[in-house]
């Protein structure tokens, strides 16, 4: 038997969700997600040509990737070396991947439980929540998987720095978004993450090009141009060996008024003291609390999001920080706190950092200020 000591980072991350879905009752698991995919195999598929990816874990630890042959080539480029097998495209595609599919659980038994994620509807046999499964797998972050945070966090800096340095309101968002890309590829962030890809990491429509690393508010829908009479409320989401960084804060082209400007010291004073109150032992709600607490009598609720902090790693994950969360905080847990205040009649403000739950309180991952930026 292997010994964990000799355990790559990605064979300690697929045994751990082999564990934990041993212990969920589940014989199989099946997840399509780019952040599941990322997490269990150190594969990016979010650039891949066809939909339809999966990835099979089954008794052991074993893993097989299931893709279409469009995205042989890249797979084997990404120097993935798990075992595979591939559907051909056409017509028939989806026939052939399920197919595919059933061929690699035809030997379980009719008992077999898999725990299978929303959109995964080929299996006959009996289906769990491959969310679960997944959420206690990604809890707590072990060495390799918060070194990976810590880099994807300096990237989200230099991103911010970047959209600080380059924002001019005669901008248009493409030409803003593709510079920060730039900039963060050279950095060595690798493809680009969208918070548009779960749900969870949502709190607006969408704002920006697709695939485009940069989220950008207080534009024109019509032309994609800056607004500077609106606030700009910005957020990055850069990968980092498939690990996601976060950081964003708001900019004004123009002096704001005493109104937006004490709103925004109030947001900002709130994040502050929020943060502080991350902790081990300390409840999600309880922090949620704090943060209320903080801007009680400034701000109206209906005018702050109901969520404001989201687990993190190889990809933004369920909503934490919020009313109704009783989750205790640990060491070794990351979390997206993000911070926003609803705009009367246009974008409004918005707050966003990375921390790490640490033995002692909390490690804020990243160095950029959480303040409203005046570019006047």
């Amino acid at each position: 038997m292997t010994s964990t000591t000799t355990l790559s980072p990605l064979q300690r991350r697929v045994r751990r969700a082999a564990t934990h879905l041993e212990a969920a009752g589940a014989d199989v698991l099946a997840v399509t997600s780019p952040s599941a995919i990322a997490y269990l195999a150190d594969l990016n598929i979010r650039s891949f040509t066809a939909p339809g990816t999966v990835l099979i874990l089954g008794p052991g630890g074993n893993t097989a990737l299931l893709a279409s042959e469009a995205d042989q080539p890249k797979i084997a480029a990404s120097g993935y070396q798990g075992l595979t097998d591939f559907w051909p495209l056409g017509e028939d595609a989806e026939e052939r991947r399920d197919s595919v599919l059933r061929m690699h659980i035809s030997g379980l038994p009719t008992s077999s439980r898999i725990a299978a994620e929303r959109g995964v509807q080929t299996f006959e046999a009996a289906r769990i929540a491959a969310e679960e499964v997944l959420r206690a797998a990604m809890r707590i972050k072990d060495d390799d998987e918060i070194r990976r945070l810590r880099a994807a966090a300096d990237l989200a800096d230099i991103g911010y720095t970047a959209v600080v340095d380059r924002m001019t309101p005669e901008l248009r968002v493409y030409e803003i978004v593709r510079n920060v890309d730039r900039s963060l590829r050279r950095a060595g962030g690798g493809e680009a993450w969208s918070p548009l890809e779960h749900v969870a990491g949502v709190t607006r429509a969408g704002y920006c090009p697709a695939g485009s690393i940069a989220t950008l508010l207080g534009r024109h829908v019509e032309t994609g141009a800056l607004d500077p009479g609106q606030p700009l409320p910005f957020a990055l989401y850069p990968l980092s060996e498939n690990y996601t960084g976060a950081a964003g804060t708001t900019i004004v082209f123009q002096a704001p008024g005493p109104l937006l400007r004490s709103l925004a010291e109030a947001l900002s004073d709130a994040t502050e003291t929020t943060l502080e109150a991350i902790r081990p032992g300390v409840r999600a709600d309880e922090v949620f609390a704090t943060h209320r607490q903080a801007l009680q009598g400034t701000v109206s609720p209906d005018r702050l999001d109901p969520v404001i902090g989201y687990s993190v790693g190889a990809g933004v994950g369920r909503p934490l920080l919020s009313a109704g969360s009783e989750e205790v905080l640990e060491p070794g847990m990351a979390l997206s706190v993000r911070t926003a205040l609803a705009g009367e009649q246009g974008p409004g403000v918005v707050y966003q950092t990375t921390v790490l739950v640490t033995e002692r309180g909390n490690e804020r991952l990243n160095i950029v200020p959480m303040r409203l930026i005046e570019l006047h």
